[in-house]
């Protein structure tokens, strides 16, 4: 269900593709989760590395991490392009290999971080339930 309306993949598709079009991070990220998962849109892992790419070059982390999950399984045409654009030139191999590991370094980053925040998130929201357990048991003992 959607907030104060009924829940339509296609229509979320249709603004976030509008928001997307006109540059909009978090639109673009949210476009590429559409396309990976097939909502509202036929499902294309060129798509979404498309949106997630746009969106994680604007430094949306979570759009950076899924990218980065998108080239660990090696999904989509367009990953496996932009990886074989790294290995090819006139560059010694192991300068390809050092870009290589430079980009996966980099995105490999995004994604711990992106998890720290989730994870700094939920602890957050964990002690500050036990300060509210700990004041009540305080307040009884009085």
């Amino acid at each position: 269900m959607g907030k104060g309306v009924p829940q339509s993949y296609e229509e979320a598709v249709k603004w976030y593709g509008k928001a997307a079009e006109q540059g909009f991070a978090e639109a673009q990220h949210n476009l590429g989760m559409m396309y990976l998962n097939g909502h509202g849109v036929p499902q294309s892992d060129e798509e979404a590395v498309k949106w997630y790419t746009k969106s994680a070059e604007q430094g949306v982390a979570e759009a950076q991490a899924n990218l980065a999950l998108m080239y660990e399984e090696e999904r989509g045409k367009a990953c496996l392009n932009q990886m074989k654009m790294l290995s090819n030139g006139t560059e010694n191999q192991q300068n390809k290999d050092l870009q290589k590991r430079n980009l996966t370094l980099e995105l490999c980053i995004r994604m711990g971080e992106v998890f720290l925040n989730r994870m700094k998130k939920l602890s957050n929201g964990t002690q500050n339930q036990q300060n509210k357990e700990l004041q009540k048991r305080n307040i009884t003992l009085e």
